[in-house]
């Protein structure tokens, strides 16, 4: 618990495995203890690594940034996807996390395309929408919330409004996607392609390789403050 605490103070990185952890407790097997030993020797061995937080602006060019990212059916447990997301406060020469999220999916999706909607969903409704309208009371003016997807037929349905290719969604998704499809129409909330490699929700979705690990820890700012 004190981990997971960390995890959803400063240190986001933690957040996939202890989120994927937390849901064996019921069922917990000897690779689950590898699982733990392997995070306690990684969180040992990065005592200093935290987020790097910066704003050097003026309110008026500052904006949200929504990060949203989906893994589609990659665990061997269950046919759930993962939902990635982070929401930041970014401008020239500001960086600020506001709130991170990785968490299964409730319902089983049938393509990458509709894992990466109900990501999206997820992000909007969950926080996004809510600090948006906070933030316009705090600097008395509009700010402008930019959603960042880096799958382009995602986009593209959400900008239609509906796809044959969804037909068959259950009413639930059907819902998120008309809704999605409502809140876009104002012109405060954009939806913009984002290349996978910047997508900084990517490691809320699934176990990175070693070699991306260092590279997502960039998207996000974290840095080692022994070394700098």
């Amino acid at each position: 618990m004190k981990t997971l605490w960390l995890a959803r103070l400063s240190r986001p990185d933690l957040l996939k495995p202890l989120s994927d952890l937390t849901r064996r407790v019921t069922c917990w097997t000897r690779a689950d203890d590898k699982r733990l030993y392997r995070l306690m020797n990684y969180l040992k061995a990065t005592p200093n690594l935290t987020l790097v937080n910066r704003i050097g602006d003026k309110a008026e060019d500052l904006k949200l940034n929504l990060y949203t990212d989906a893994d589609h059916a990659s665990e061997a447990e269950h046919a759930q996807s993962t939902s990635g997301c982070l929401l930041t406060l970014e401008g020239p020469n500001s960086w600020y996390p506001l709130t991170w999220l990785s968490k299964k999916q409730s319902a089983t999706a049938r393509s990458t395309t509709e894992a990466e909607m109900i990501s999206l969903c997820t992000g909007i409704f969950g926080d996004a929408l809510l600090i948006q309208e906070f933030a316009e009371q705090i600097f008395e003016k509009e700010v402008q919330l930019q959603c960042h997807q880096d799958n382009s037929a995602v986009i593209q349905i959400v900008e239609a409004g509906y796809s044959p290719k969804l037909r068959h969604v259950s009413k639930t998704h059907r819902i998120n996607l008309s809704s999605l499809y409502e809140v876009f129409e104002d012109p405060s909330v954009r939806l913009t392609y984002i290349s996978t490699d910047k997508q900084c929700a990517d490691i809320f979705t699934k176990a990175l390789a070693p070699c991306k690990f260092p590279h997502a820890l960039d998207l996000l700012q974290m840095k080692d403050t022994a070394k700098a």
